[in-house]
């Protein structure tokens, strides 16, 4: 995980099929979503109910998550489900 702009940094560009991770402090989380590949995602986080806009190539959304309770929350691009997933763990 990078940190850019102050905040956790999460890339899509990559469809590799293995289980990304993404740490934070519980409280107060904003996200910075990009996208670096060559196809439309998105960052949609299932538990929180959060949901970045749909992005093309090089672009980025900032998401504001609100308080994060403590706990594991998976997430997963909505357009490629099965290659692009992970688990976002607040401590």
């Amino acid at each position: 995980m990078a940190r850019r702009h102050g905040c956790p940094t999460i890339t899509d560009g990559g469809e590799s099929g293995e289980t990304a991770l993404l740490e934070v402090a519980a409280g107060p989380v904003t996200l910075l979503v990009e996208n670096d590949g060559s196809s439309i995602h998105n960052l949609h986080i299932k538990g929180l109910e959060k949901l970045s806009d749909a992005l093309q190539l090089q672009e980025d959304d900032t998401m504001e998550l609100g308080e994060v309770p403590a706990g594991e929350y998976e997430f997963v691009c909505d357009f490629h489900p099965t290659e692009m997933f992970g688990k976002l763990v607040a401590r």
